[in-house]
């Protein structure tokens, strides 16, 4: 292609072009990470930095009463929901910790407080949740072989992480 037309092209889709007058594009930034820490206080275990999180939010169940002789209606906060929460990330030599907590959990089998903190790239923390009455509901590593990636996933049941 023509310099010019790359140049044209480029513009027309919005992406910054270096020139005369143009910043240099910086690096392009990090990817998120999770930090997954299991218990509180002093008795905290990391459990490594994870990819992805699925699962993590809460479902109200909203009640409705009828007003007589009105007809109207008057809708009221009920009981809230919670999925299971899942982690995934690529095995590394972070997989040993999730095996050492998992044998933890099955000799004490109390549920635990997991918290997970989101960091952006340059390790600043965006936000963080605190699940509690966390107990593991399944470990899995899956794919294996030289074009596939080694995944593993922890799906953790909770009984919310809403301050209340």
């Amino acid at each position: 292609m023509y310099p010019a037309l790359i140049i044209f092209l480029a513009i027309a889709a919005g992406m910054p072009v270096v020139g005369e007058g143009a910043p240099a594009p910086s690096s392009p930034p990090l990817a998120n990470r999770l930090l997954v820490i299991a218990g509180s206080g002093s008795s905290q275990t990391d459990l490594g930095s994870w990819a992805k999180v699925d699962g993590l939010g809460v479902s109200f169940i909203v009640g409705k009463e009828l007003g007589h002789p009105s007809n109207h209606r008057w809708y009221k906060p009920g009981n809230t929901k919670f999925q299971t929460v899942k982690l995934t990330r690529a095995a590394s030599s972070e997989s040993r910790l999730i095996g050492e907590w998992l044998a933890q959990m099955a000799s004490s089998g109390e549920p635990t407080t997991i918290t997970i903190v989101l960091v952006d790239g340059a390790r600043n923390v965006v936000t963080r949740w605190q699940l509690y009455g966390v107990l593991p509901v399944k470990w899995s590593v899956s794919g294996s072989g030289a074009s596939r990636s080694v995944v593993e996933t922890l799906e953790l049941s909770h009984q919310g992480f809403l301050d209340n």
